[in-house]
């Protein structure tokens, strides 16, 4: 599939559906297909793929259940024959860019000129059929959505590193990237929603300016060539190895750090990062909580979920 301005559209004359295996799991079908197109397509792009049900959602699993998609059950739910069903890929960034379509936060030439991070968010999901939903906005959705949001901004170019302790990266094709997400990281944060919950720690600190100088393990430098080159002949491994990690995670990607920076200002939201970054430390960086009983329970009560997230939002004030 690719990204129109209608959403997301099948190729004609691009479908070559690989062979089939009942037993066959997603990841597996999506390599089959790559492979194959790539086989047959040499000007396919070397991107990052995922694949999609015909209506342009991720397979994960199979449609209104718990259970992990594979061919056979996904034969047995629909009840077509193996060889009649169709499934489609399209590049991860375009599957993102139509998720999010409208909001302000990606540098795209179509996004609302009218957002403003100082109003009140309102937020309607519609089906595949381009009806909204029948519901009030009275917070739930507008959590929903954010929360989605700060999953997919985690798979952005702007990040690099591990999973768990990202630090912006120099990939990005525009300054204003980092900006707009910086900008919504604070409305999510402010509107009581999460944050990335992604940033390396020492970075998070350096952001804040906590620390004067990045302090970062050699683990965390994600070209495996250069950790190999500065790890094997050098005498003097340890400076090497820190300046190293300052011009890569900090002087290259000044300009980046400095967007971003800017994009957590809104609504003053860095201001409240330096004065309490102990407090928004769970929003922004990667921590491992224990599931406790008392944890699990209060998931069952909004109204103590509603105050705790007006008294955050007072001490941010």
């Amino acid at each position: 599939m690719n990204k129109t301005k209608n959403g997301l559209k099948p190729m004609r004359g691009k479908n070559l559906p690989p062979p089939v295996d009942p037993q066959c799991s997603s990841e597996q079908r999506l390599a089959a297909a790559l492979k194959k197109q790539k086989d047959f397509n040499q000007d396919m792009e070397d991107e990052e793929y995922v694949l999609l049900y015909p209506d342009g959602s991720q397979i994960k699993n199979i449609p209104g259940t718990d259970t992990p998609f594979t061919i056979g059950e996904y034969k047995e739910a629909i009840g077509k024959a193996c060889q009649r069903i169709t499934l489609y890929i399209c590049t991860l960034e375009d599957l993102l860019s139509k998720n999010f379509e409208g909001v302000e936060i990606l540098p795209e030439k179509d996004r609302r000129s009218s957002f403003d991070p100082t109003c009140s968010m309102m937020v309607k999901f519609t089906d595949d059929a381009g009806l909204t939903e029948e519901a009030l906005d009275s917070g739930g959705p507008t959590r929903e959505f954010l929360t989605l949001l700060m999953d997919s901004i985690k798979t952005r170019r702007v990040y690099e590193s591990k999973d768990n302790a990202k630090y912006l990266s120099f990939d990005s094709k525009e300054d204003n990237e980092y900006f707009h997400i910086g900008r919504m990281i604070a409305v999510s944060i402010v509107h009581g929603s999460p944050g990335p919950c992604c940033l390396s720690p020492n970075f998070f600190l350096y952001l804040i300016g906590k620390v004067k100088t990045l302090e970062a393990p050699i683990e965390d430098i994600p070209d495996d060539e250069v950790k190999r080159g500065l790890l094997e002949t050098l005498e003097d491994i340890k400076k090497v190895v820190d300046d190293y990690i300052q011009w890569y995670f900090i002087y290259r990607n000044h300009v980046s750090i400095q967007r971003f920076k800017e994009g957590l200002a809104t609504l003053d939201f860095v201001n409240a990062l330096e004065q309490h970054p102990s407090l928004f430390f769970s929003f922004m960086c990667y921590t491992e909580t224990k599931l406790m009983l008392w944890r699990t329970s209060s998931m069952c009560m909004p109204k103590k979920k509603r105050m705790a997230t007006i008294k955050l939002i007072r001490l941010y004030q």
